[in-house]
């Protein structure tokens, strides 16, 4: 993969020159007129060791067949002041945002130049050169070139989200109360340590009143078949007088009587 990933840095840098060697000439020319441009431009590279000829630049024939993209690259860098700094008035000024991504491009040149294992460029290295040079194309409305960058930025922000994404038959795992059935995710909310406690303790409460109640109930049914025979055995008719079953009688054994005289 290192070895397609340096190849489409190189078709990058391609695209860079194409954009770069129309811009620069034009930038030039529009600050040094027209007779010395070329000159200014040969004692640049000259002096960045970007043009070892002796004679001069003599037409911007000669310089765009001449000058590869380094050259083009620290035409802008190392004369930025003069030229590009977007103080000086015109439409094809640049911010040092711009300045930032010409010296980012001429590094990558560099690491291009010296075939190495130190040298490789990652995925993620590659997108990221593509989309600095897309930027810098449409700065200096370079569109046809910047069409080629932004492809290998598109292309690449795509391989690495396929990478790093999740794969295609990869089940995700349970998490949080998280549970799988039939291929459905079905979350239930998780219970802590402390609504458990809750739960209980009102619980329990319920069951021992519940428990209470019905041992009430059965003493007074047991009451009840313990002392009302002896209450209808000792009824007579005096007895069923109303005086004498409030003085004589209480409560549930009262009515009983009451209702035993009545009716019995």
């Amino acid at each position: 993969m290192s070895q397609e990933n340096r190849s489409r840095v190189e078709k990058i840098m391609d695209a860079l020159k194409g954009g770069l060697e129309v811009y620069v000439l034009r930038e030039y020319k529009r600050v040094y007129k027209k007779k010395d441009y070329l000159n200014k431009l040969t004692e640049v590279l000259t002096d960045q060791r970007a043009w070892h000829d002796q004679d001069a630049i003599s037409s911007p024939h000669q310089a765009k067949q001449d000058i590869d993209i380094a050259g083009w690259l620290k035409a802008m860098f190392f004369n930025w002041e003069s030229v590009f700094k977007s103080e000086h008035r015109g439409p094809g000024k640049l911010s040092y945002r711009e300045k930032n991504y010409v010296g980012l491009l001429l590094n990558a040149r560099n690491r291009l130049e010296h075939k190495s294992n130190r040298n490789t460029f990652t995925d993620e290295e590659t997108q990221h050169l593509a989309v600095t040079a897309t930027r810098l194309l449409k700065k200096i409305n370079a569109r046809n070139e910047a069409k080629i960058t932004d492809e290998i930025a598109r292309e690449y922000g795509h391989l690495i989200y396929c990478e790093s994404g999740p794969k295609p038959t990869e089940q995700p795992k349970p998490i949080n109360g998280q549970q799988q059935q039939e291929g459905v995710a079905v979350t239930t909310a998780p219970i802590d340590e402390k609504e458990k406690v809750d739960n209980l303790n009102t619980t329990v409460p319920q069951n021992q009143k519940a428990i209470i109640a019905i041992i009430i109930i059965i003493a007074l049914v047991l009451i009840g078949v313990i002392a009302l025979p002896n209450v209808i055995a000792s009824l007579t008719i005096d007895e069923c007088d109303p005086e004498i079953l409030g003085q004589r009688y209480s409560g549930f054994e009262h009515a009983w009587a009451t209702f035993r005289c009545r009716f019995g």
